[in-house]
C-alpha cells in the first residue's frame, strides 16, 4: 500500500501546482474575446467544464462501443497492477522533470 500512498501524494502536490499554473498561465495570455475580459482564476472553470462534459460522453457512448467490440458483458474493474501503474506514470513524470537538465 506504500507504493499507492506515495505516487498519490506526489500526484496531488502535481495536481495542485497545476491549477495555480492555470491563473499564472492566464496572467499572462490576451483572455479577451471581443470585449469581454475572462479572469485569469476562472480558467481553471474550461478544465472542470471539459471533464462534465466528456465523462457522461466516455461512459454513454465509448464504454458501451467498446464492450461490443470485447464482448464484455459486466461492468470492468481495474485490477490493482493497472491501478499501480497508473499511479506510477505522473510520479515518474514528475521525477523526470526534476531530474531533466
Amino acid at each position: 500500500m506504500f507504493p499507492i500512498w506515495a505516487t498519490g501524494t506526489v500526484f496531488s502536490a502535481v495536481y495542485a501546482q497545476i491549477s495555480t499554473m492555470f491563473v499564472e498561465q492566464g496572467m499572462m495570455m490576451d483572455t479577451t474575446i471581443g470585449s469581454f475580459t475572462i479572469p485569469a482564476a476562472s480558467l481553471s472553470t474550461f478544465e472542470v467544464i471539459s471533464v462534465i462534459f466528456w465523462v457522461p460522453v466516455y461512459d454513454r457512448i465509448l464504454v458501451p462501443i467498446a464492450r461490443k467490440f470485447t464482448n464484455q458483458k459486466e461492468e470492468a474493474s481495474p485490477n490493482f497492477n493497472e491501478l499501480a501503474s497508473a499511479s506510477f506514470c505522473p510520479f515518474f513524470a514528475c521525477w523526470l522533470q526534476l531530474w531533466w537538465k
